[in-house]
């Protein structure tokens, strides 16, 4: 479970799962679900999320037609799972960005960070059950 809140104050919670999905919820209308991300092919573990530099469009729509609030930016989610993967995704259009594979067991936690040095600024670290930690950039 993780949660961000956006610049015009929505408070979004990104929650994973053991049924394989990252779901992403707007808590500032009553918890009404936003998007549902999928790709992993086992447990969900771990989520962060973080909102990077503002371009998105006040005119999105989610995956059931309704009107997604304006980000003011970019939300990224990265989700850590059982299947040895941390997935990247866009939380903005709710769509898968990549997969990071590097990991020789389950993943169990993940940050993501927004470093600010670049138009690619973010960081994401993941550590797993093979006693490693990593660094993805």
């Amino acid at each position: 479970l993780t949660f961000a809140t956006l610049t015009d104050g929505t408070i979004i919670v990104v929650t994973g799962g053991t049924d394989k999905t990252v779901r992403v919820w707007n808590e500032s209308d009553n918890g009404a679900l936003w998007c549902v991300l999928e790709g992993h092919t086992m447990v969900v573990r771990a989520v962060s999320c973080v909102v990077t530099s503002p371009f998105s469009s006040p005119a999105m729509t989610n995956e059931f037609g309704d009107p997604m609030p304006y980000l003011g930016g970019n939300l990224r989610i990265a989700s850590a799972s059982n299947d040895e993967s941390m997935m990247i995704w866009d939380g903005d259009e709710g769509k898968w960005l990549k997969t990071l594979e590097g990991h020789n067991d389950k993943v169990t936690s993940v940050s993501l960070l927004d470093t600010k040095w670049g138009a690619e600024s973010l960081i994401a670290i993941s550590v797993s059950y093979d006693r490693t930690i990593k660094i993805w950039d």
